[in-house]
Parts: C-alpha cells; sequence; structure tokens
C-alpha cells in the first residue's frame, strides 16, 4: 500500500481547496446525466439542475484526521433549481470563479459522496449544509 507523510496530505490538501478560489467565488453545479471520467473529460447530455455559490474562501485550512487530511466548506449559499424532478442527480462539480471544474463527485439521494435528502424539484430550494474534502495519506 503505497502511503505520503501526513504533512505532505495537509499541503496537498490545501493546495486543492485554495485552487477552488482562482477567479473569484467558485460554485457547485449539480447535474443530471452520464457521469463524465472526471472533472476534465467532457460533459455530454448533461443537464444543469442547480447552481450554489460558496464563500469567497471556498474552504478553511486542512486539518489533520490522522490518518488523512480534510478541509470543511465555507457557507454554501442555498439556490433554487432550474430543472429536475424527472432528472436524478448523479454528479456535482465545484467550479472555481474562473470557469475550471475543480473537483467532481457523485451525487444522488441518499447516495454518492453528495448526498441529497431528496429529488430536486424545479422552482425548490436546495441547500448543502455541510460539505468535507478529504485526502486519506495511504491509496
Amino acid at each position: 500500500m503505497a502511503s505520503v507523510r501526513n504533512s505532505e496530505c495537509l499541503t496537498a490538501l490545501n493546495v486543492y481547496v485554495d485552487a477552488c478560489d482562482t477567479g473569484g467565488t467558485a460554485h457547485i453545479v449539480i447535474y443530471a446525466g452520464a457521469v463524465p471520467a472526471g472533472p476534465e473529460a467532457p460533459q455530454v447530455g448533461a443537464t444543469t439542475l442547480v447552481t450554489l455559490t460558496m464563500s469567497a474562501t471556498a474552504f478553511g485550512a486542512a486539518a489533520d484526521t490522522n490518518p488523512g487530511a480534510a478541509a470543511t466548506a465555507a457557507a454554501i449559499t442555498p439556490a433554487t433549481a432550474v430543472a429536475g424532478d424527472t432528472n436524478p442527480p448523479t454528479y456535482a462539480r465545484i467550479i472555481d470563479g474562473g470557469g475550471t471544474a475543480r473537483y467532481q463527485m457523485t451525487a444522488g439521494v441518499l447516495a454518492g459522496e453528495l448526498q441529497l435528502s431528496g429529488l430536486i424539484v424545479a422552482g425548490a430550494t436546495v441547500s448543502i449544509p455541510s460539505l468535507v474534502a478529504t485526502l486519506p495519506e495511504a491509496a
């Protein structure tokens, strides 16, 4: 099993979360559709369900979770869904202020890395009360 020192784990996670602030305020966009291979991969046929605004500094500093590191997102502003109901959420991306997808996670109703409490319905308010980015020391 490969592993890294805790200090490198903390540094790496801080680099990631700081990158979310590039170009201005980051957003979390929740989509329905086929999940791309990663944040660099193009989206094909995805439907945007809702876009939520993160705080000007998206995440706090990484903390040691022994083993690994975790950084908690600052407040995320609730938003009104533009689509939904028949399109269940399948993934979400954190998009920095310059428009670059920095992170991609699976999403679903009580499933996935971003777990939602129910389907997203057009016109409804969607909120994410808590989001934590983690990085393990061992792979």
